[in-house]
């Protein structure tokens, strides 16, 4: 083997390796960049900025409404990501990443909620002006401001990809329900509870 073909093989030896250093460091970037877009719009969320948050959104139409009560506002602001996996490339245009969170235990919080009112309806059933909106209401506020709230884990999947060279958030069930804390199927949850316990009152 000639010396010229000695140096081309060397060539192409180094080329590879180069090639492959730079496709490292420029999806290492591209990780670090989602990294920071989920940390900006969470920050975004739990100090109800919302007009910054929708802008890491991927689309116009998903609306980031604003909470309509004190315990909208509690599940946005306790909000905390824990761990942010390794996100994986969908493909050049796209990554995922599994978000472990730490967000307000809705399900009991509404739990209290919904026996103090009914210990309170009891205690009020003599009253015609009974007031249970309002009562539910203190009821929350009482709760919300007594300290420490019950928390949990949770685990959610998000999808970002390429819009004008910058990574967004594509906004999915996943992530509605981490804003709203899981609201739909807690109140499924709360009512079925209720039911049984009329269902329980009038057997006995």
């Amino acid at each position: 083997m000639n010396s010229k073909k000695i140096i081309i093989r060397l060539f192409l030896v180094l080329f590879s390796v180069a090639a492959i250093a730079l496709i490292s460091i420029m999806a290492q970037r591209n990780t670090n960049n989602s990294e920071k877009t989920i940390r900006d719009f969470f920050e975004s969320i739990r100090n109800n900025r919302l007009v910054e948050a929708s802008g890491f959104l991927l689309t116009g139409d998903f609306q980031i409404k604003k909470p309509g009560n004190a315990l909208g506002n509690a599940i946005r602001s306790n909000i905390q990501i824990l761990k942010i996996e390794p996100i994986a490339s969908l493909d050049n245009s796209g990554y995922t990443a599994d978000v472990t969170l730490e967000v307000l235990d809705v399900r009991q919080i509404m739990s209290r909620a919904t026996l103090q009112l009914l210990l309170l309806r009891q205690g009020n059933m003599a009253q015609e002006n009974f007031d249970e909106d309002e009562a539910l209401s203190e009821i929350y506020g009482a709760i919300l401001e007594a300290g420490t709230l019950p928390k949990k884990q949770t685990g959610c999947i998000l999808t970002l990809k390429k819009e004008n060279g910058r990574l967004k958030l594509v906004p999915d069930e996943s992530l509605q329900k981490i804003l709203d804390g899981e609201m739909s199927e807690n109140l499924d949850s709360i009512k079925s509870i209720m039911e049984n316990m009329v269902t329980d009152q009038n057997g006995n």
